[in-house]
């Protein structure tokens, strides 16, 4: 009996020993980017002890001190510089990380798209707004507000807009940023090709006009394209409208882009962004794009 026990005790003596030596496994972080360049507050360089802050999804990820007016970070590449670290979660949910730039808690004109381990120049500017004057009116005019999902993607990015005016309004005039313009009340565009779009929405009513502008409201980002399995050059887009259908690289539409499509739709899906090869806009590359693919050849 005495035996039977020393051998029990020995066995959870053991367990305990594994369970204390479990290691724990943690991801690496993502390489941080780096940035530095010229500030400027309103026209004029910024002062000396400013401080840079850039945020990620609303959430501070990095910040800096000026030493010198109007330059933050040093221009020597083994120098200090504004180092912008994303977290695990945001570098493995998102596709696209836009940063934020801040300078003494006011937002910059610019933002950037994070790459892991790039060092780069970014000049930042902070400018005073003009405060719009109303004109007098019998009936006040409404507060013009909007909406668009995405606002950030791919091209080519198909964009919802979703006016929020408040009531009263009896016409819309949308300039959406690319020379395109709408008098739909909710408009849906067609962003083909990269670059940041700045979109305006005119709200007319019987005591006048009122607008809001929205400075690069929409940010569409270059697709990274790769060769298709058993294919020698990169796809194209042979007819300029942002979707590439030359599959084999040869600047044709032509049948073998077709087989090629077919053969390749789950390889798509699991190794390129969607919306370039998404000809029918229903998010997802399917049967449907097949045969919208044969109406081109």
């Amino acid at each position: 009996m005495l035996r039977e026990i020393k051998l029990i005790l020995s066995i959870l003596g053991l367990c305990a020993l594994g369970s204390a030596l479990i290691i724990p496994v943690h991801a690496d972080l993502p390489a941080p980017c780096e940035y530095y360049g010229g500030v400027t507050l309103f026209g004029m360089p910024a002062p000396a002890g400013s401080v840079v802050v850039a945020a990620i999804n609303g959430q501070e990820r990095g910040r800096i001190t000026l030493q010198l007016p109007g330059q933050y970070g040093s221009t020597c590449i083994f120098g200090t510089h504004l180092k912008v670290q994303p977290t695990e979660e945001e570098y493995a949910n998102e596709d696209i990380l836009f940063i934020d730039f801040f300078v003494n808690g006011m937002k910059a004109d610019e933002s950037s798209v994070y790459h892991p381990g790039v060092i780069r120049w970014q000049d930042l500017t902070v400018t005073r707004v003009p405060t719009p004057v109303p004109t007098p009116t019998e009936d006040p005019l409404p507060i013009v507000m909007f909406n668009a999902t995405p606002r950030a993607g791919y091209a080519p990015l198909q964009v919802a807009f979703t006016d929020l005016t408040s009531a009263g309004a009896g016409s819309w005039s949308w300039d959406l940023g690319d020379g395109t313009h709408s008098g739909d009340q909710h408009p849906a565009h067609l962003y083909r090709f990269p670059g940041n779009y700045s979109v305006n929405l005119t709200i007319s009513t019987s005591s006048g006009q009122s607008w809001l502008r929205v400075q690069d409201c929409i940010q569409v980002v270059e697709a990274p394209i790769q060769m298709f399995p058993n294919q020698t050059s990169l796809p194209t887009d042979p007819d300029n409208d942002g979707f590439y259908e030359d599959l084999n690289g040869n600047d044709h539409i032509e049948f073998d882009d077709l087989y090629i499509y077919f053969s390749s739709m789950e390889w798509i899906g699991e190794n390129l962004p969607v919306n370039p090869f998404d000809y029918n806009l229903n998010g997802r590359v399917d049967f449907d794009d097949l045969y919208s693919l044969f109406l081109k050849i």
